[in-house]
């Protein structure tokens, strides 16, 4: 063998050794040493004293504080706050709990004698200064509002003297004719009285004995007389064609008319008329009676005169379970649209 190739095997081989203690000295000293543990640490937010212990609420100022991603988020926390502190105050439960760092508020809500567990709902407040902010961590921010209570008592006065006003200027309850009419024309300021009885209620928590609402008390119970009294004075006549189905169709009109508390085909003189006539179209599938129905709905009173129609489909085993299940959806249909929008007519 030459010279120069024994030279290169032997130093080939010096090679190879080098590498071998080399990459055991790596794996020795990779073992010798420790691997570091890194410990995530959370800093805590420190709550300043302003808001840990807020300033109690004074005969001039009413204190809410509250905490959000944003400024804008904890001001919004904070006249939630506010909100409920107004809604416990005239309610029968008075112990408001907020639980801190949280944001989350649960009250007993107690409303034309009914009682209620829900979230706080907001209650519109426009008049409010900030007393202090301050972001706390990332995404963190607190803050404390106060509100001036004669501004926000002037204000409540002024939601119900605005809904006072908007029924004795509405001139439309009297331009309807007598009967169902003129009970829609009334309803819309009937329906927003639950509003008006928490502004009120809150406004008297404001004023307290103060100030009188006696004239409050007297709309209310203005309203509530006028919207009974329009109540009574409908009276209904549903009429239709002979004929089993068409007579069912009258008996589940008139069920649902006198669940809604008016009067039917009584002696009264009739204010409002109601006919129905239909087109049937039966047929049988796999078994099944299969019952078809256009029904028509014809409106009038002294004044007004609607029309309209309802496509309706029962089925059944036979005749008289098709024509049951029709009335069931039918009467489905009347819960779901109200009588108003069955005859055509819709609310002011």
């Amino acid at each position: 063998m030459p010279r120069y190739l024994c030279n290169y095997s032997h130093l080939s081989r010096i090679g190879l050794a080098l590498s071998a203690s080399l990459v055991g000295l790596s794996l020795t000293g990779c073992q010798s040493v420790p691997i570091e543990q890194i410990t995530t640490i959370e800093a805590t937010p420190t709550y300043p004293g302003w808001y840990q212990s807020p300033p109690a609420d004074s005969q001039a100022y009413l204190y809410g504080m509250g905490e959000g991603k944003t400024a804008s988020a904890a001001t919004k926390d904070a006249l939630s706050y506010l909100s409920a502190k107004l809604s416990v105050s005239v309610t029968s439960k008075t112990d408001l709990q907020k639980t801190l760092h949280t944001g989350v508020y649960e009250y007993q809500n107690t409303n034309l004698n009914k009682t209620i567990s829900t979230q706080v709902k907001d209650i519109e407040i426009n008049h409010f200064e900030q007393v202090n902010m301050k972001q706390i961590a990332y995404q963190k921010f607190i803050v404390l509002i106060k509100v001036d209570k004669r501004k926000l008592t002037h204000s409540f006065q002024q939601k119900l003297s605005t809904q006072v006003q908007a029924f004795q200027q509405d001139k439309r309850i009297q331009q309807q004719a007598k009967g169902y009419a003129q009970y829609l024309a009334i309803l819309p300021h009937y329906l927003a009285l639950p509003k008006f009885q928490s502004n009120l209620a809150i406004y008297k928590s404001l004023v307290g004995k103060t100030v009188s609402s006696h004239q409050f008390d007297q709309f209310i119970k203005k309203l509530d007389d006028n919207t009974f009294a329009k109540k009574q004075a409908v009276h209904f006549s549903v009429q239709t064609q002979p004929g089993s189905v068409n007579h069912s169709f009258k008996s589940t009109l008139t069920h649902y008319i006198q669940q809604q508390g008016f009067q039917v085909n009584s002696k009264q003189i009739t204010t409002d008329t109601i006919k129905l006539s239909t087109y049937l179209n039966p047929t049988q599938a796999e078994g099944f009676y299969i019952l078809r129905t256009r029904l028509k709905v014809s409106y009038t009173n002294s004044q007004t005169k609607t029309t309209n129609q309802l496509n309706l489909k029962g089925q059944g085993l036979n005749k008289k379970q098709a024509t049951a299940n029709l009335q069931s959806k039918f009467y489905q249909q009347l819960e779901q649209q109200g009588l108003n929008k069955m005859l055509g007519l819709s609310l002011p």
